[in-house]
């Protein structure tokens, strides 16, 4: 005859019965604060992702040039670990692909650190506004100053003779983008009116741009905060932002004229400053914050992550990250961590293993503090 052991607690009058030990589970925690990538070779492609979590940075490799891709479990990258300090401060990070370490910015600095290495190597120390990564070239905001140089293959940055360029530029948060025809770089600092330069020559081992354009555009729609932007592979000049009822949209193929228009109610929410692309120019899928367009970001063809085919979780207004090596494939932040569509958009599944989390309400110890 067995004896079935049970323990009470009596608290405020409620009565809890535990008949075994708890299973512990690792805490990671976190909202997925970005995301980004590489392809680590023809079928695999290396995932990252800065946490809302003491544990700051995971990865995980990817088979992604299949039909059926397969993730494998995150891990935590031993550098910026909870050991390390950087807790939930990390909201920009970048994938090298030439070193295979990741970029990352907090409000202290600029870093990189390889996946293989407890390393952390300085960029910059200091506050910046934003930075972009384009292959080896490497760009970063300092108060109004636009530094540029290359990252070699530890993952250092070596700054360009020609760096900095003294361009008396917004302290607005800014968004970076590479322009995906030229290659010039362009600078968005978003707000009501919202700023946009672009520099005069592409970086390059032969050029180095000197000076910026300005090309921001006069929206009529009123009462809109533009913060998010985005190029398409055309050339396609992207805008987003929302008022307190809507979301908004705004493109222009010349950098000159501007078509604004409100996106459907079904899909309302807040931007977040990412946007992705898929496909050619000719006809390509657009993806921001948890909405996603089947063709060119224009009027009337939006919808929501997981529409039409269903989600395991709902998406939120957070990154968004697409590929490099299938561009079906995309990935985005949702209510329950990190999901990935391989349609698209169309249909999402969780992906989090390995970084799930937990809210504790309450604990309690025995005066040993040994349990």
């Amino acid at each position: 005859m067995k004896t079935l052991i049970v323990s009470f607690l009596f608290w405020t009058g409620a009565i809890f019965a535990q008949l075994s030990a708890p299973n512990v589970e690792n805490v990671y925690g976190g909202r997925i604060l970005d995301i980004s990538g590489y392809a680590k070779n023809s079928d695999t492609t290396r995932y990252f992702i800065s946490t809302e979590s003491a544990n700051s940075i995971f990865y995980t490799d990817a088979y992604t040039n299949t039909s059926s891709p397969s993730v494998n479990t995150w891990t935590v990258m031993p550098g910026v670990d909870a050991s390390a300090g950087y807790g939930s401060g990390i909201t920009r990070i970048e994938a090298h692909e030439t070193s295979g370490y990741v970029i990352f910015k907090n409000n202290d600095g600029i870093y990189s650190s390889s996946p293989s290495s407890t390393t952390v190597n300085t960029i910059h120390s200091g506050y910046s506004q934003e930075m972009c990564l384009d292959g080896d070239y490497f760009f970063f905001q300092t108060t109004t100053n636009l530094r540029f140089g290359t990252i070699d293959g530890s993952g250092n940055f070596v700054e360009d003779a020609a760096s900095p360029l003294s361009l008396s530029l917004p302290t607005d948060p800014a968004i970076f983008y590479i322009h995906p025809v030229s290659g010039i770089l362009y600078l968005f600092y978003g707000g009501p009116t919202p700023t946009i330069l672009k520099l005069d020559n592409v970086y390059s081992s032969s050029s180095v741009p000197t000076t910026a354009i300005d090309i921001s555009p006069t929206f009529t729609t009123t009462g809109v905060t533009w913060n998010s932007f985005g190029i398409g592979p055309d050339g396609r000049l992207f805008v987003f932002g929302n008022d307190d009822l809507n979301r908004y949209a705004a493109y222009s193929d010349d950098e000159i004229n501007w078509t604004e228009y409100a996106i459907t109610a079904a899909v309302n929410g807040i931007f977040s400053p990412d946007v992705a692309f898929s496909g050619t120019a000719s006809d390509y899928y657009v993806y921001t914050s948890s909405i996603y367009s089947n063709y060119k970001g224009e009027s009337g063809t939006w919808n929501r992550f997981g529409v039409p085919g269903g989600d395991e979780t709902h998406p939120n207004d957070g990154s968004v990250f697409v590929d490099p090596i299938n561009s079906n494939i995309v990935l985005m932040t949702t209510d329950q961590g990190i999901g990935m569509s391989e349609d698209l958009g169309e249909t999402i599944y969780e992906i989090d293993e390995g970084v799930e989390a937990v809210q504790v309400f309450d604990f309690d110890m025995t005066d040993s503090e040994y349990t």
